[in-house]
């Protein structure tokens, strides 16, 4: 059975953000039971196009920072990855605009770049 736990946040200020992101995950068992110690885990928000935060198109990058340090919390290795919006937009252009390069900046993270696509059942994966 699928869980899902929602927790109101009244801003993107940083500290807010990630005790909401923790109380989200807590709720759901802690990031412990999701995240081991040594695990590389890779973090795929939803990034359309090359938008700033205030445009709430993409994944606001505070999220992404506060999940980044759970899984840190936890002892593994986060990677950052994305394809936005669909194969072949300028993924670096979406990376800088929406924020997300610099929150991997920030964090020490690695971003990856989805950059070939397959087809399963006639969608582009």
């Amino acid at each position: 059975m699928a869980k899902v736990s929602i927790i109101r946040c009244p801003d993107y200020e940083t500290a807010n953000v990630f005790n909401a992101v923790k109380r989200a995950v807590d709720l759901i068992g802690g990031i412990d039971t999701f995240v081991k110690p040594g695990m590389k885990v890779l973090l795929k928000p939803n990034l359309l196009s090359a938008r700033v935060p205030e445009d709430a198109v993409d994944t606001h990058p505070e999220v992404v920072r506060a999940v980044v340090r759970l899984v840190k919390s936890a002892g593994a290795v986060p990677y950052i990855g994305d394809s936005p919006g669909g194969y072949g937009k300028n993924i670096d252009e979406v990376f800088e605009k929406s924020g997300i390069k610099r929150i991997a900046e920030d964090e020490g993270v690695e971003l990856k770049r989805f950059t070939a696509s397959r087809f399963v059942n006639g969608i582009p994966v």
